[in-house]
């Protein structure tokens, strides 16, 4: 791909309703913050174009983010993949802010990464921008019930996987804009030649079930 890739817009998924966990994870303090003030914040340092995507109880979540930088996603009971095609409509014009740019590609982040720094985000973005490839993600182990059965996770409990954050070049627009249920991990397996891998071993912590919690728990006490 030859097209110089300048404009980066960042879709900050939050709009679940944390149903394995029992209780809202973007409110989730780290360092007197919550988990989505802290990366609403991060990805504001990474460009002026962020959309916060909320959904479940977005009247609590609202004061943690820029109002003018959030809109509602109606569908989230569908799945994640509702939240990042409506972040991607924004940012193409499919909204009433006409004055939108085209952007040459989105990065699409987590609220609940939480050991995932500015640097991090930078780092991946200086990758996509000097790279040949339309999309970038990252690759960490994560140990999971539900990316390996209990056979497997019993051969091996840690898994590679690829997946957020990851940045989708606008070639990929069309794609994005057609998830529902899912996220964007099917595009990385059906475009894996265009994928170029980061290895970022900190975004395999995120918050998800109370297990993860006793991790984050342990991860403050070594603050």
């Amino acid at each position: 791909m030859t097209d110089v890739k300048k404009k980066i817009g960042i879709i900050l998924i939050a709009g679940g309703n944390s149903s394995r966990l029992g209780h809202m994870k973007q409110m989730v303090k780290i360092e007197g913050k919550t988990f989505l003030q802290n990366s609403f914040e991060i990805a504001q340092q990474l460009s002026p174009f962020t959309i916060t995507v909320l959904g479940y109880n977005q009247e609590k979540l609202i004061s943690q983010v820029d109002e003018n930088k959030s809109i509602f996603n109606q569908d989230w009971p569908i799945g994640m993949g509702t939240s990042i095609a409506l972040g991607v409509k924004h940012f193409i014009g499919g909204t009433e802010d006409k004055n939108t740019p085209v952007l040459d590609g989105v990065m699409i982040i987590q609220c609940d990464q939480y050991r995932l720094t500015f640097d991090d985000y930078s780092n991946l973005i200086e990758v996509w921008r000097n790279s040949d490839k339309g999309i970038v993600a990252s690759q960490y182990l994560e140990t999971s019930s539900e990316t390996c059965s209990k056979t497997d996770a019993d051969i091996n409990p840690n898994k590679v996987t690829v997946g957020a954050p990851a940045i989708f070049s606008k070639f990929y627009y069309d794609k994005l804009l057609q998830l529902k249920e899912k996220g964007a991990k099917a595009l990385l397996k059906q475009y894996s030649k265009d994928v170029e891998i980061v290895k970022l071993d900190d975004a395999a912590f995120d918050l998800d079930t109370n297990e993860d919690l006793n991790t984050f728990n342990l991860y403050l006490e070594e603050l």
